[in-house]
């Protein structure tokens, strides 16, 4: 399934102006959060790894 130019230019402007993360921009577009992650990797982004926490000693 493919998504509109205009949703991709949207998740693509809530990510780089607004400085949304991808579960907030799936959330509020009502999109799975794997696309938001395809088109961030398709425009050239890198991927993120998920923060590692540890313990605090």
């Amino acid at each position: 399934m493919t998504i509109s130019p205009e949703l991709e230019a949207q998740i693509l402007r809530l990510y780089h102006a607004e400085k949304w993360r991808c579960g907030t921009i799936a959330r509020q577009l009502h999109v799975h959060h794997t696309t938001v992650h395809r088109v961030l990797a398709q425009a050239g982004l890198p991927r993120h790894k998920p923060l590692q926490r540890g313990l605090n000693h």
